[in-house]
């Protein structure tokens, strides 16, 4: 989760963020069982997108260590998820 966040209008093709520190969720839900019904095609670019921000943790300057130390370990889990797609 990051302070931010992401507004999409898709019939102008368009993506903007906003940042700042009092945009936080209070919480996430996260429920595998809803990637069951998903085509896997969205299955395997969700994943894709997962990994993305893993390896931008890893890279960039700016990453908190605590995602930073994560990243990699969660990288080889998103692979073994993904090779069972």
């Amino acid at each position: 989760m990051a302070y931010g966040i992401v507004i999409t209008r898709t019939a102008d093709k368009d993506k903007s963020a906003i940042w700042h520190r009092n945009i936080f969720p209070k919480a996430a839900i996260v429920d595998p069982e809803l990637t069951a019904t998903m085509p896997v095609s969205v299955t395997a670019q969700t994943g894709f997108d997962a990994f993305c921000h893993n390896f931008e943790a890893y890279l960039s300057v700016k990453s908190l260590p605590l995602w930073e130390g994560s990243s990699i370990p969660e990288s080889r889990r998103l692979k073994r998820c993904m090779n069972c797609l």
